[in-house]
């Protein structure tokens, strides 16, 4: 008996640490935890011990005893505030400082070394506590009590109703399958395969069982409060359905395990790398299976996976494997029934474009005759361009033909022709019941002269046959595209492969489309040339300038013969100007000229051909500027000007950068510097006598401080948003908006550099004047520091003070009648704490500067490439082609160019880009990790938020949407949750089908699963008067992905799974509350703003770059050349900002459009409740986030654990 004994714990043993069954090493790992967790708590109060053991405990007891334990003041408020239900169960350590304090804390630390329930009464906790003082020098042990009024009695009645054994202790269903609860439940052999739970405040352990079959268990169990049992209650146990087993011999117990764990068959597969090798990249006939699974292992075993010959099913995108199983003690081999596994790729036009060409599309002699090929024959032969437009990206065609190839053309066009089955229609004289073909959506500027439609549906056909471009050319007619290598016209053929039977081939003829082209880049890169246009690219006749004068020569327009501007194939993008004798480009022209300083400047430009507004603006001028020797100067338009900056300033400093080119190695410039959110505000000090600014290294150093460049006359210009506030009438109107109202201030750097500190006086802030200018003076001090110019403003009269409030300051500061007509109001009389307002995030500042530099590029790689390689084909069926080449470390890096247009190229940000599903960037990866689409009472986007605690076996998130898209109202005041439905889940994904890709369905296949549960936990209920009417369309949900994880696993979603399991290693988001400032200029600065969402179910992922923003939204538009897809489906997408935070949830939109986001925080209402901007106790919106999360973890504080920006501070 012994011997059996000890046999039978060595299986235990084995079994207790077998990875092929999940449940054994789940559950034992659980139970480790669970007395880690505990072990832990005990090394945390000896290694407290082992810190500080050199440390006396010689606070004496009178000291001691003098130490009182408080319920804070600030969580008495919110207690009420709330209505926060506080239960002796409430209270753990990781909520114990939110709510408690001492009485002394500014002469000693506390440590909460144990919280435990009183003995003698349920309601009471006693706390024993480290305590040290603040030199660490001396420490003490105190124990503390606290007993509260809401009594647990009832709690622990109705926590303890259920009858069910797995309510309170888990098991997982695989242990269930493997043991019978009759050797399950004998001496104790489930010590490491359970798990006990929480509920609310109570954890379970199993006091004795008293009675057991094979399939069921009758169970004592102990109720613990803390430390103390509370109540013992009987649960059973049931649906037990394995066997008894720990006694059979060791070959038997082996096979038995074996069979158990290989019938799980598809839940022991895992991905290798679910990112890059994922089912759906492989045809079920070419996959290794080997090389994109792992297998989950049995001790004793090694066991292989191999794809039985001849299962794949294309169509159905299957394949069926077996288990190559080897006992490694006899080195036999088994093999497994074989088992379905799907989510493979279906099949796709082909992609072997090597070995396209008129003999590889032609029939098999064998399919000669059949009916099907001689139809299509006659098909292929009428098919011409009609059967062709453009797909255009938004409003614009990319199809450079230059670029195009047997690969990408697919991309550029698409096929003509009736709907996929033809339909009755009237003819021509009104009569029905006759089949026609639908007229044709072809794009009648591409056709070539005398073609005609062919009566071929290309959209019908391709039902049945897979289609595939070859022989593609690019060419040209016209002579002056040949010489700069630009190409307008493409020819090609379209093979087609009958879908059911593909010997059964053939081809058209050579198609001929023309007038093709990339309107995008013909637009912008004449606007880069015009740009790149120096003294070099000029040639000038200076014999016969000396009679002309400026005007005459534009008024003449001979301004091409002497002046022209020589084309270089190398320096130009644009490949299709007008050239005149193959040299010189006739598009450009001098469009403006002015005489400085006995000098002549001229400015290029070219007629748009592209649509404008208003008359003035169909020229593009160059924002570069040129001095021209030689012409005949005309005194009275002479301008006399001596600084470099004043030159700049007359010939128009509107553009973001206006470049100057003095002489052949001279160059001036006027660069307009662009701020981000996180280093563009304005802040004032402590005492608010100051307003503060750090200019970072960044925005100048690298053009300030270049040693390769002769730079000199270098100025730093601030326009300064500073007003007296003095009572103003119309101060947005008046004051903030016009730009000649604000302060000026030039910083010398070359004087700076060498003093380190300048101070400049006497600069005057405006203020509302009635009979005269009514202005304050202030000094403007520049600091010159390793991380920066750190900038301070000082008032000049004394006392006066900086506010940054507009809303309570300026617009409400002062009563109406306040500065009247009849009064002057000056410092004396001023409000002197509100005497001068900032607007912190006005950030105008812009460099003047002289250098060498012909072109200013600081990157060593191409921006906003088209990138005809790596085409993004969407649901919408829209080509997009530009891209950057984003990296962790450059992708929001500052750019000098990012703000100039004409720096396409070099470094320019387009406010708008789409997210290519392969950016592999941080903030990007994150959202690809979290961003689902779902349904509450209607279909939306919804975001994980965050983990619900911090337990490593609990799969519970919270998830974040729109209120409007689930709709769930309840009485959050009394309750933490409410169950509203199941629903789907679509995980973020790239292979959702559209016209040229055979991929997932919208509610099938391996994205999708049908098992969500949502659970609300927050909502705001739109007009709703007890909230003050206070509302923001944003609602958070509970979800368990647990039993989904398995489900998608049985499922062959096994890409779904790792996705699903990757939520454990992401980390929780919170809401940023940097729009919260009260500015009217927020957008001065960039707010890098990213987002995945589905609009009507196609995904869509963008990066905005220059949002609007207000005090209470965010608004996102469309670009001049890029479409934004803002449609239903769209809501309740969440805006991260690139700080790995939220800025809001999209709610609404104008249709492609606009997009717009109201901030969970503004200056009326706190949505969130952070302790971002204040103590979190002391916040008065009883239904904020924060309000509800404090109730629901006095509810269940292990469920509902706090964030980390919801604790005091």
């Amino acid at each position: 008996m012994k011997k059996q004994l000890i046999i039978k714990k060595k299986w235990l043993t084995i079994l207790s640490t077998l990875s092929a069954l999940t449940v054994l090493t789940t559950l034992s790992c659980s139970s480790k935890a669970k007395q880690n967790e505990e072990a832990t708590n005990n090394i945390s109060k000896d290694s407290n011990s082992d810190s500080y053991s050199n440390i006396k405990n010689n606070i004496n007891n009178e000291k001691l005893n003098q130490i009182s334990l408080n319920l804070r003041q600030d969580a008495q408020i919110a207690i009420k505030n709330f209505n926060i239900k506080l239960f002796s169960g409430s209270i753990t350590k990781d909520n114990f400082s939110n709510y408690f304090t001492f009485n002394n804390t500014d002469q000693y630390d506390y440590e909460i070394e144990n919280i435990k329930t009183d003995p003698n009464n349920n309601n009471k906790l006693n706390f024993d506590v480290f305590v040290f003082n603040k030199q660490k020098s001396e420490k003490g042990k105190i124990t503390r009590s606290f007993s509260f009024e809401n009594d647990i009695q009832e709690i622990i009645n109705e926590e303890s109703k259920k009858e069910e054994f797995e309510h309170y202790i888990e098991i997982k269903d695989t242990t269930k399958n493997l043991y019978a609860a009759t050797e399950f439940f004998k001496n104790k052999n489930y010590t490491n395969l359970i798990r006990p739970l929480h509920r609310r405040y109570f954890t379970f352990r199993i006091k004795n069982v008293t009675k057991t079959t094979m399939d069921k268990a009758n169970v004592v169990l102990e109720m613990l409060l803390n430390d103390k049992i509370v109540k013992e209650f009987s649960v059973t146990s049931s649906n037990w359905k394995g066997q008894e087993f720990l006694n059979l011999s060791n070959d038997k117990k082996s096979k038995y395990l074996l069979d158990k764990h290989i019938a799980r068959y598809n839940e022991l597969l895992s991905l290798k790398d679910f990112k890059k090798k994922a089912p759906i990249n492989y045809s079920p006939k070419d996959v290794v299976l080997s090389d994109i699974f792992n297998i989950e292992q049995i001790d004793g075993y090694k066991i292989e996976i191999e794809k039985v010959s001849n299962s794949e099913n294309l169509e159905a995108a299957k394949l069926k494997y077996k288990f190559k199983i080897t006992n490694l003690k006899t080195n036999t081999v088994t093999y497994s029934n074989p088992h379905e596994l799907g989510g493979f790729a279906r099949p796709n036009d082909p992609t072997n474009y090597d070995d396209f060409n008129d003999e590889y599309f032609k029939t098999t002699s064998d399919e000669q005759k059949n009916q099907d090929n001689t139809k299509l024959q006659e098909d292929v032969k009428k098919i011409n361009g009609y059967n062709f437009n453009l797909r255009k990206t938004g409003d614009f065609s990319y199809l450079d033909p230059s670029f195009m190839n047997s690969k990408n053309l697919r991309y550029f066009l698409g096929f003509t022709g009736p709907e996929r089955v033809e339909i009755e229609v009237e003819d021509e004289n009104g009569a029905t019941g006759k089949k026609k073909i639908k007229p044709y959506n072809y794009d009648k500027d591409i056709q070539i002269e005398g073609a005609n439609e062919s009566g071929v549906s290309l959209l019908k056909l391709q039902n049945d046959y897979f289609f595939a471009f070859y022989d593609v050319k690019a060419s040209t007619s016209k002579d002056n595209y040949k010489t700069q290598g630009g190409n307008d016209e493409l020819t090609f053929k379209l093979g087609l492969i009958n879908k059911k039977n593909p010997k059964i081939k053939a081809h058209t003829n050579t198609i001929k489309l023309v007038n093709l082209k990339n309107e995008v880049a013909d637009k912008y890169f004449r606007i880069v040339d015009l740009n790149k246009i120096t003294l070099d690219n000029l040639e000038i006749k200076n014999s016969e300038l000396s009679n002309i004068s400026v005007s005459e020569l534009i008024s003449k327009n001979n301004s091409q013969d002497l002046i022209k501007v020589k084309y270089d194939k190398n320096l130009f993008k644009y490949k299709k100007y007008n050239l005149k004798e193959s040299k010189y480009i006739e598009d450009f022209k001098i469009v403006a000229s002015k005489e400085i300083n006995g000098n002549t400047y001229i400015q290029l430009g070219f007629d748009k051909n592209w649509s404008t507004k208003k008359d003035e603006d169909k020229q593009e001028k160059s924002s570069t500027w040129i001095k021209i020797n030689g012409l005949k100067n005309n005194d009275k338009n002479d301008l006399k000007i001596n600084s470099n900056y004043e030159i700049l300033k007359s010939l128009g400093i509107n553009s973001n950068l206006l470049k100057l080119q003095n002489s052949q190695n001279e160059f001036s410039r006027y660069r307009k510097l662009e701020f981000s959110w996180k280093n563009g505000i304005w802040k004032t000090n402590t005492d608010k006598s100051k307003i503060e600014y750090l200019l970072p290294n960044d925005h100048f150093k690298e053009i300030f401080e270049n040693t390769s460049s002769n730079v000199s006359e270098r100025l730093i210009h601030l326009d300064l948003p500073i007003f007296f506030n003095n009572g103003f009438k119309s101060f947005e109107l008046q004051f903030l908006n016009k730009s000649d109202k604000w302060a000026y201030a030039t910083i010398n750097y070359d004087k700076l550099r060498t003093s380190k500190t300048i101070t400049i006086s006497n600069l005057k802030a405006n203020g509302q004047g009635n009979k005269k200018d009514n202005t304050t003076e202030f000094s403007l001090k520049a600091t010159l520091r390793d991380d920066g110019i750190f900038i301070e403003i000082i008032p000049s009269y004394p006392g006066l003070k900086f506010t940054q409030n507009l809303f309570k300051d300026v617009l409400n500061g002062y009563p109406k009648d306040f500065n009247s007509n009849e009064d002057e109001i000056d410092e004396t009389r001023v409000n002197k704490d509100i005497a001068i307002f900032y607007d912190s995030h006005a950030t105008k500042i812009a460099l003047s500067y002289k250098n060498n530099i012909k072109n200013e590029n600081f990157i060593d790689y191409q921006t906003n490439i088209f990138d005809y390689d790596k085409v993004t084909f969407t649901q919408e069926n829209q080509p997009f082609v530009t891209r950057n080449k984003y990296t962790n470390e450059n992708i929001y890096k500052f750019n000098f160019n990012q703000n100039v247009p004409y720096k396409w190229s070099e470094g320019y940000k387009t406010n708008l880009e789409v997210l290519h599903d392969d950016y592999d960037f941080k903030e990007f990866n994150d959202i690809k990790a979290r961003v689902f689409r779902s349904e509450g009472t209607t279909g939306g986007t919804f975001t994980m938020f965050k983990k619900l605690n911090n337990d490593k076996n609990d799969y519970k998130f919270y998830v974040i949407t729109n209120e409007h898209v689930v709709e769930d109202p309840f009485d959050m005041l009394n309750r933490p949750t409410k169950y509203l439905k199941r629903s789907h889940l679509l995980m973020h994904n790239n292979h959702l089908t559209n016209d040229l890709y055979n991929g997932e369905k919208f509610y099938e296949g391996q994205y999708n699963l049908e098992t969500l549960g949502l659970t609300s936990f927050w909502y705001n209920k739109q007009n709703d008067p007890k909230r003050n009417n206070h509302y923001i369309d944003v609602h958070i949900s509970i979800v368990d992905i647990k039993n989904m994880i398995n489900e998608a696993k049985n499922s062959s979603r096994h890409e779904m799974a790792a996705w699903l399991e990757n939520w454990m290693n992401l980390k929780d988001l919170d809401f940023s509350y940097e729009t919260l400032y009260e500015s009217k200029s927020k957008s001065h600065l960039t707010y890098e703003s990213l987002y995945s969402g589905f609009p009507q179910g196609k995904l869509y992922s963008y990066m905005h770059t220059r949002p609007w923003v207000n005090e209470s939204i965010m608004q996102f538009s469309k670009d001049d050349f890029l479409p934004v897809f803002n449609r239903p489906g769209n809501s309740g997408t969440s805006v991260f900002n690139n700080n790995g935070q939220l800025w809001s949830i999209i709610n609404s939109a104008n249709f492609d459009v606009t997009g717009v986001a109201y901030l969970m925080s503004n200056p009326n209402v706190d949505h969130y409740g952070s302790n971002a901007n204040g103590n979190p106790l002391l916040k008065t919106y009883k239904y904020s986030v924060i309000a509800q999360l404090y109730r629901a973890n006095a509810y269940d504080p292990y469920q509902f654990k706090l964030f980390e920006e919801s604790k005091v501070k």
